[in-house]
């Protein structure tokens, strides 16, 4: 699946295009909503990438969810509208220490970086990848998450540490994660193996904490010159 870059500016990021095209079903009482896969279609973005985006709006009050039944057997179809008329102008502009613009500020991505080196300067055996991996598994409710969900906590830690994300799954349901507007800049690019090393391990911190501490992570630093990617792979059973 391939994902067009939906995070360009302001305005422009996948949050944004999300309440547009609720926004196009008409009055949020009457509009029969989209599902995940419907949004995704029209925005080229995954499912999973797109509820991860929507239960951040629906946190804000700005999307409203419900799940549809249907005759006989089978699961609900959940499907999303906007919360009220007014949704599409109340996303206030997104900056940087909030997640996706919305809800409560998060840590500045900065202050979140020195942590994890104060970490690896207090031991000397201590690498920038084993520092991130343990900061990530100290910070997150250790749980056994489905795939899924685990790789969509990959990308809500990326955007807490300033990171422009977007997601898309193979068929062998690996996850190519691409990563947009690094707020380290400059240091990630004179010092890869410390900065890049972190995000690393805090990619495989994350999963680990999630319940797929075999997942293989491969980190691909500046794969453009505006975005990093990673893969994420879960052996199968």
């Amino acid at each position: 699946m391939t994902s067009r870059n939906l995070d360009a500016g302001p305005g422009s990021g996948p949050r944004d295009l999300i309440l547009q095209v609720l926004a196009g079903l008409g009055d949020p009482g009457g509009a029969e909503g989209l599902t995940a896969a419907e949004l995704g279609a029209r925005l080229g973005l995954h499912p999973t990438t797109i509820r991860f985006h929507t239960n951040r709006l629906r946190v804000a009050g700005l999307v409203s969810q419900r799940d549809v039944r249907h005759r006989g057997a089978g699961r609900p179809t959940r499907k999303y509208t906007l919360a009220t008329p007014t949704a599409l102008t109340s996303v206030p502009p997104p900056s940087r220490g909030t997640a996706f613009g919305v809800g409560s500020p998060e840590q500045d991505p900065h202050e979140l970086l020195a942590q994890v080196l104060v970490r690896a300067a207090g031991t000397d055996e201590l690498t920038p990848a084993q520092a991130g991996r343990a900061w990530a598994t100290e910070q997150a409710e250790a749980d056994d998450s489905s795939w899924a969900q685990a790789t969509s906590t990959v990308a809500e830690l990326l955007t807490k540490w300033g990171y422009d994300v977007t997601m898309a799954r193979s068929d062998d349901e690996a996850v190519e994660v691409t990563f947009a507007g690094c707020p380290f800049g400059s240091l990630a690019r004179e010092n890869p193996q410390v900065v890049c090393g972190i995000h690393h391990g805090l990619i495989e911190g994350s999963l680990t904490a999630a319940g797929h501490p075999e997942a293989q992570v491969r980190l691909v630093p500046f794969a453009t010159d505006s975005t990093c990617r990673a893969r994420l792979a879960c052996p199968q059973e």
